[in-house]
């Protein structure tokens, strides 16, 4: 993790050095956390196996909690030390949405990070979050009518939607290569349906580069339902 992190963590208003005003964060993701073991590749492959090859920019993912971390306190948490985390290692060889350039140099220089990579790669580590994290029963989305057995079929991961979300690019991350993590501080339900309220950072693995953010996700169970009575239920 960058040297400025343990700043950022406590000092969220306002980056040193920086004018510019950033979204203020709540979790305390600098207390003592276990580490779980990173992903084996094909772990990390069946949860973001839907995302085209060139469009996979997760490289590496693992989940971590805070020491003495219950599941079930994630339910409608309001404690600070209480999340859920997953991190990750990224790289974006080529934005898919740019035409190649003739001149190379002038395409290293014009590639940056930007809101449509974010969201791509936000959208990559929600689902380890969401999926490894259920299977584990580290995230109880299972209270809420998620099935872990069939979490990572397509019905569910077409049903996991961004409701809002928020990013404050704070300085310049390097693409081919850099770090992120996402952090589920409570779970609640609302009509039916578990909504998650996420932070999130992407940071250079070598370097300033910041971007932070917050993110409210829901899962539409009622889309996937085979029984009512059984809401997690999945047929492919």
């Amino acid at each position: 993790m960058p040297a400025n992190d343990d700043y950022i963590y406590s000092n969220w208003s306002k980056s040193a050095g920086d004018s510019m005003e950033v979204l203020r964060m709540t979790v305390k993701v600098d207390v003592s956390q276990e580490c779980l073991p990173h992903l084996q590749s094909q772990e990390l492959l069946g949860d973001i196996w839907f995302y085209r090859t060139d469009c996979r920019y997760l490289q590496d993912a693992w989940l971590e909690h805070p020491f003495g971390y219950e599941p079930a306190s994630l339910v409608n948490n309001e404690n600070e030390e209480v999340f859920m985390r997953a991190h990750g290692i990224f790289a974006i060889p080529a934005s898919f949405y740019l035409a190649p350039p003739e001149d190379n140099v002038e395409y290293t220089t014009f590639r940056h990070f930007n809101a449509v990579d974010s969201n791509l790669c936000f959208n990559q580590l929600a689902y380890v979050l969401s999926m490894e994290g259920s299977k584990s029963g580290l995230v109880p989305l299972d209270k809420f009518g998620v099935d872990p057995e069939h979490i990572r079929c397509r019905k569910v991961a077409v049903n996991m939607m961004i409701a809002k979300i928020n990013t404050t690019f704070v300085r310049p991350i390097n693409p081919s290569g850099f770090t992120g993590w996402i952090a589920i501080k409570t779970i609640y339900e609302r009509k039916g349906m578990p909504f998650m309220e996420m932070e999130f950072q992407f940071s250079d693995l070598e370097g300033p580069g910041l971007a932070v953010g917050e993110c409210r996700g829901v899962v539409f169970v009622q889309n996937f339902c085979e029984d009512p009575s059984h809401p997690g239920g999945c047929s492919d």
